[in-house]
């Protein structure tokens, strides 16, 4: 019977070193995936900074190049009424 508590205590004292050693392995792994998303999200928030520069960048562009657009058709307008005019 002694014998038998024995091991029963060998057990539960394997079992209790098991359970401490996956609670400080679940807080390892809960740290990494906290500082990992906290990696990614400043990626993605990094990135959304640089998308939205390039879509502003592309907006101005766009505009300047409707600006030159429509002073040449106002400006070919003009000379042809000029033409027209004579």
């Amino acid at each position: 019977m002694a014998q038998k508590v024995a091991m029963l205590q060998i057990q539960l004292s394997e079992k209790e070193d098991i359970t401490e050693k996956l609670k400080t392995t679940i807080s390892e792994l809960q740290a990494e995936h906290a500082k990992t998303k906290s990696e990614y999200e400043s990626t993605v928030t990094r990135h959304q900074k640089f998308i939205d520069k390039v879509n502003n960048i592309k907006k101005n562009v766009l505009l300047f190049v409707y600006q030159i657009i429509f002073k040449n058709i106002f400006d070919y307008l003009v000379i042809e009424r000029e033409k027209t005019a004579e």
